[in-house]
C-alpha cells in the first residue's frame, strides 16, 4: 500500500469517534512514526498532542534518589522529549540506569492512569510512592504499562528510573482517564525541584479497572469458539509492541489455536513472525497453508514466498531464488518487495546496471514507492553512476519523501563533491527534527573539518558539548579539534572525561598520558639554517633537503614513529606536488601528533597550513577498516619556499594478532631527490631488531641501528611502473630474524584450522565425486567451495589474518578469501 494511502487510513481511524480511545492512540502512534520518518515535524507534533505525550523532563545518570529526597537542579540536565532517547542524553549508556523526572500540574487532581512505554526496564514513583516496577527488558512501544494513579491538585512529582540492558534506551509516558483519553488540563514541566509532595489520598468508592488494550486482546485466547482473526490480531500486537518475554507465551499459544481453526496463509505468516529466527525454518518446512481464498490470504501467501526467496538468496541457492522471483514477478511485475529482492540479487551477480534499469521500470509503475527509489539509488552507486544517484536523492528530498538516512546519504555525496554548505544544511535539517541523533551533528562537524573550516567545526562541537556535557564521544571529537589547534590544555580534561566514561579504553589512557606529560621531544636533525646550503639538482621540481625517520620500539612491539622532512620548492610543479600533505593514522590504534608544520618564505613570517581530518575508508568497508589522515594544506607555495613538516605516530595498543611484533619498510628514495636521509631504530627493542638495507648503487653508511645516505637521486615516474619496493632503496626493520620465525608465528595463528575433521573429510569425498588425480579433485572441490560459499569480507581485528575454522565457514555458508582457501 502506498504510504500516502496508508497514512490516510490511519488518520481516519485516529479521528473515528466510534473507536475506543486506546485504538485511536495506536493509529496516532503509527502516524507519528511515519511523520518523523519523512521529516514532517508539524504532523509529528500533532500526533504527540493528540496522544497527550508528556514533555518537560530532566534527567541524570544513576539510580533514582531516595523517595523523600528533595530534588535540586545540580547534576540534572534537560532531556528532549516527548519520546526520550536516553542514550543521547545520559552517560554511560550501556548496562546502566538513569533517572528522569518531571513536575505534573493538574488543577483538580483525582484518579488517573499513567500509561508507560519503556526500553529496557522501569521503576516509577509518583509523589514518593512506588507505583510500578517492570524488570523484564523489552523494546519500547506506546502504552506497554497501565498504571492506576491518584494525582494531587496542583503539583505532583513523577520520577522514573529507567534501566538499560542492551541496544536502545527509551521512555514515553502519558496520563489519561480510565478509557485512555488524555487529561487535557494536565501539564508537565522540567523543574521538579523542592520537597517531594505527599501522596494523594485514594478516594472512597469503587475504582473500575482502567482499559488496557493488551488485556482486552488477550481475551481472544479464551474465546469459545476461537476466532482466528482475533487470535492473529493478538499475536501481531504482541510482536510489534515489544511486550515482555514472559507474556509472549500467550500469543504463541493463541496463534497455534488460530492454526487449528484457520490453517490459512494469514495464520502461517502471523505464526512465523511471532517465532524467533531459529524456529522459523522448521515451522515453514513442517506446515503447509491451505490455498488462498481471500485477498488477504493471497497477500500473506505472496509474503511467505518472498521470505522463502530471501532465504534462498542468503543461502546462495541461485536457481531457487530465480524461481521465486519468476513466480512473484509473474503475478505482479511491479510489486516493490519482489523488485527489491531482484535488485539485490542482480547486484550480487555483478549486474548493478541491469538492477537499476529494472527498478526504473518498477518506479514508472509505482512512482509513490520510496523504497523502490532507495533500491535504485543503491544500484546506481554500486554501478558508479554517482551523478544519477545524486539526482535521485535530491528529487526525494525536494518531494519531502526522504527521511534522515536518505538525507545523510545525500549529504555524504555532496560533501565528497566539495559542496560543503549544502551537505551541512541537509544534516542540520535532520538535527533540528531529531536532536537525539547526535551522530548527525558529529558528521556535520567532520564535513566542515575536512573542508578546512576548522573554526566552524570547532564552534559546532563546543555547542554540542554544552548541550551534552556527559557524552564521551562528543568530548573526544572536541578534544581532537583542540589538539589539532595546539590547545592541549583544553583538550586534556575532555579526554579525561571520555576515559572516565570508558575506563577500559587503552587508546584514551595513552592519549591522557601523552597530553599530561607532553615532554618536548628534541627535534630530529640539525636546524633549518644548516640544511639549506645543499645545491639543487638539475631538472628537479623539488629538493628534499632533509628526511629523518625514527622508530622507538617498545618491549611489547608498540612504537613511536617520528618523521621530519624539509622540502625546497623549485618549480610550479613542485609547488603543486607538495602543497598538500597527507599523514595517515588508524583511530583507536594510533595517535598522530603534528610537531611542526610551516611554510618558510624569505622576508615573510612563517605560515601555518590549514588542517582537516579526512576519512580514507570508503563507506562500503568503513565498518571493518577505519583509516583516517590529517591533511595539511599550504596556501600557494612558490619556487624558493621551504616547507618543514615533522610529526609523531604512536601506537596506543599492541597488535593482538602478533604480540610483540614490529616490522616496517622505510624508503630511502622518492620521486624527488634527497640531500640527506636518516633512518634509525631506538628504544628498548632496538638492539634486538633486524635491519636489512636494500640500496643498490647508493653509498649508504650504517652505524649500529642507524642508516644514513646523501645525495640520493629521485625515482623517475612512469606509467604502469613496478611497485615501490621493486624500484626504491629501502631499509627493512623487523623483530623477526627470518622467514622461519614468521612461519612459526602464522602457524600458531592458524592452530588446527588446516587439519580437516572427519566430517570435513567426508564432505570433501562427497564433493570430489568420481574425480581422479590431484588436479581433477582440486577442480571439483574448488567449484563446490566457490559456488556454495558466499563471499563476505569480515577482515577486521585478528580476522585480518586468521581464517575461520573450515567447519564454521561450511556451516554458515559465507567467508572471505582466506576462509574459503582454508
Amino acid at each position: 500500500m502506498p504510504a500516502s494511502e496508508l497514512e490516510a487510513r490511519l488518520a481516519a481511524l485516529a479521528a473515528d469517534p466510534h473507536l475506543a480511545p486506546l485504538v485511536q492512540a495506536q493509529a496516532w502512534w503509527h502516524l507519528r512514526s511515519a511523520a518523523r520518518g519523512r521529516m514532517d515535524g508539524e504532523s509529528a507534533r500533532e500526533a504527540e498532542r493528540a496522544l497527550g505525550l508528556l514533555d518537560g523532563w530532566v534527567g541524570r545518570a544513576g539510580p533514582a534518589p531516595h523517595p523523600t529526597e528533595a530534588l535540586s537542579p545540580a547534576g540534572w540536565t534537560a532531556v528532549p522529549g516527548p519520546v526520550l532517547w536516553l542514550e543521547a542524553a545520559l552517560r554511560p549508556a550501556q548496562r546502566t540506569q538513569g533517572t528522569v523526572a518531571t513536575r505534573l500540574r493538574h488543577p483538580t487532581g483525582g484518579p488517573a492512569v499513567l500509561r508507560l512505554g519503556y526500553d529496557d526496564t522501569a521503576k516509577v514513583r509518583l509523589n514518593g510512592d512506588e507505583v510500578f516496577t517492570g524488570d523484564v527488558a523489552h523494546d519500547l512501544w506506546l502504552d506497554q504499562a497501565t498504571i492506576p494513579v491518584v494525582l494531587r491538585p496542583g503539583d505532583n512529582t513523577l520520577v522514573v528510573q529507567v534501566g538499560q540492558v542492551d541496544g536502545a534506551w527509551r521512555l514515553v509516558a502519558r496520563i489519561t482517564d480510565g478509557a485512555g483519553r488524555p487529561l487535557t488540563e494536565l501539564t508537565a514541566h522540567p523543574d521538579p525541584w523542592g520537597p517531594v509532595p505527599a501522596p494523594a489520598e485514594v478516594p472512597e468508592g469503587d475504582d473500575p479497572s482502567p482499559r488496557d488494550l493488551w488485556a482486552e486482546l488477550a481475551q481472544a485466547a479464551d474465546a469459545e469458539p476461537p476466532v482466528a482473526q482475533d487470535l492473529r490480531d493478538l499475536a501481531d500486537f504482541a510482536r510489534v509492541s515489544g511486550l515482555p518475554d514472559r507474556e509472549l507465551a500467550v500469543p504463541r499459544v493463541a496463534i497455534e489455536g488460530a492454526w487449528e481453526v484457520d490453517p490459512s496463509p494469514q495464520t502461517l505468516r502471523a505464526w512465523l513472525e511471532v517465532l524467533p529466527d531459529a524456529e522459523r525454518a522448521a515451522l515453514r518446512t513442517g506446515k503447509r497453508a491451505q490455498r488462498p481464498v481471500t485477498e488477504a490470504d493471497a497477500y500473506a501467501d505472496r509474503h511467505l514466498l518472498l521470505a522463502d526467496g530471501w532465504g534462498h538468496y542468503y543461502g546462495r541457492r541461485h536457481a531457487e531464488t530465480r524461481a521465486v522471483l519468476q513466480t512473484l514477478l509473474g503475478e505482479d511485475p511491479a510489486w516493490p518487495p519482489a523488485r527489491r529482492l531482484e535488485a539485490v540479487f542482480l547486484e550480487d551477480l555483478g549486474l548493478p546496471h541491469r538492477a537499476a534499469a529494472r527498478l526504473a521500470d518498477a518506479q514508472e509503475a509505482r512512482p509513490d514507492r520510496v523504497r523502490l527509489a532507495q533500491a535504485r539509488i543503491h544500484a546506481l552507486r554500486s554501478g558508479g553512476r554517482i551523478t544519477e544517484a545524486l539526482a535521485s536523492l535530491h528529487a526525494l528530498v525536494e518531494a519531502d519523501l526522504a527521511g534522515p538516512d536518505l538525507r545523510y546519504e545525500l549529504a555524504d555525496l555532496r560533501a565528497r563533491r566539495g559542496e560543503t554548505q549544502e551537505a551541512v544544511a541537509l544534516l542540520d535539517e535532520v538535527i533540528v527534527a531529531h536532536p537525539e541523533r547526535v551522530t548527525y551533528a558529529l558528521e556535520a562537524a567532520a564535513i566542515l573539518t575536512r573542508a578546512g573550516d576548522d573554526g566552524a567545526a570547532t564552534a559546532r562541537l563546543e555547542a554540542l558539548h554544552r548541550r551534552l556535557p556527559q557524552d564521551p564521544v562528543v568530548a573526544e571529537a572536541l578534544a581532537r579539534r583542540y589538539q589539532a589547534q595546539g590547545r592541549l590544555t583544553e583538550a586534556l580534561p575532555l579526554v579525561q572525561q571520555a576515559l572516565e566514561a570508558q575506563p577500559g579504553d587503552d587508546g584514551l589512557l595513552a592519549w591522557v598520558e601523552a597530553l599530561s606529560a607532553r615532554p618536548e621531544a628534541p627535534a630530529l636533525g640539525p636546524p633549518v639554517a644548516e640544511l639549506t646550503a645543499a645545491k639543487a639538482p638539475k631538472d628537479a621540481v623539488a629538493h628534499v633537503l632533509y628526511h629523518h625517520a625514527q622508530a622507538a620500539v617498545g618491549e611489547d612491539g608498540r612504537a613511536v614513529r617520528r618523521v621530519r622532512r624539509l622540502v625546497r620548492i623549485l618549480t610550479d610543479e613542485g609547488a603543486r606536488r607538495y602543497n598538500t600533505w597527507s599523514l595517515p593514522y588508524v583511530p583507536g590504534q594510533q595517535r598522530l601528533t603534528v610537531e611542526t608544520a610551516r611554510l618558510i618564505r624569505e622576508g615573510a613570517p612563517d605560515a601555518s597550513p590549514q588542517r582537516r581530518d579526512e576519512d580514507l575508508s570508503e563507506p562500503d568497508y568503513r565498518l571493518y577498516y577505519d583509516l583516517r589522515a590529517q591533511i595539511l594544506a599550504f596556501d600557494r607555495p612558490q619556487p624558493g619556499d621551504l616547507i618543514e613538516v615533522a610529526w609523531a605516530l604512536a601506537d596506543t595498543a599492541p597488535d593482538p594478532s602478533f604480540p610483540g611484533y614490529f616490522g616496517e619498510l622505510a624508503y630511502l628514495q622518492e620521486a624527488a631527490p634527497r640531500a640527506r636521509v636518516v633512518v634509525e631504530v631506538t628504544g628498548p627493542r632496538a638492539a634486538a631488531m633486524h635491519l636489512e638495507v636494500h640500496a643498490p648503487g647508493l653509498a649508504v653508511q650504517r652505524e649500529g641501528q642507524r642508516v644514513t645516505a646523501q645525495d640520493v637521486p629521485a625515482i623517475a615516474l612512469e606509467p604502469n611502473m613496478p611497485g615501490a619496493s621493486s624500484l626504491q632503496a629501502y631499509v627493512h626493520v623487523s623483530t623477526e630474524p627470518g622467514w622461519d620465525a614468521v612461519q612459526a608465528r602464522y602457524q600458531a595463528l592458524l592452530g588446527e584450522r588446516t587439519t580437516p575433521t572427519p566430517a570435513l573429510e567426508a564432505v570433501a569425498r562427497e564433493w570430489a565425486g568420481d574425480a581422479q588425480g590431484p588436479e581433477a579433485i582440486l577442480a571439483a572441490l574448488y567449484a563446490k567451495v566457490a559456488d556454495r560459499t558466499r563471499y563476505v569480507g569480515l577482515e577486521f581485528g585478528v580476522r585480518s589474518f586468521q581464517p575461520a575454522a573450515p567447519s564454521e565457514t561450511l556451516a554458515r555458508g559465507f567467508g572471505d578469501c582466506k576462509d574459503k582457501a582454508t
